[in-house]
């Protein structure tokens, strides 16, 4: 079963994740979508997104999101995930034990 999410949001330095227990979900939007598709300003929303990508309300406030790509992957205990710096993402962690 899924477990809590972290808001869509990126990091300015690289990100290496290691899974040491259960799994984790991600959402990747690379930062080529970022200005157009995912958010206004960062001056109102700084690293974070206002989306919530699992029920986005495209038709009025982000008509543009219908149209951003992610790049989904789940990865397992044992696992990594390379995240480049300024690379959107939406974490889901899974169960564990």
């Amino acid at each position: 079963s899924a477990g809590p999410a972290l808001y869509m949001h990126y990091d300015a330095f690289d990100n290496f994740v290691h899974i040491v227990d259960g799994w984790k979900e991600f959402l990747l939007f690379d930062p080529f979508q970022a200005a157009a598709v995912l958010y206004g300003s960062n001056l109102d929303h700084g690293n974070g997104s206002p989306i919530n990508v699992d029920d986005p309300n495209v038709s009025s406030e982000f008509p543009l999101f219908r149209y951003a790509v992610p790049r989904c992957c789940r990865i397992f205990k044992g696992e990594a995930l390379y995240v480049p710096m300024y690379w959107w993402h939406r974490v889901r962690s899974g169960s564990s034990r």
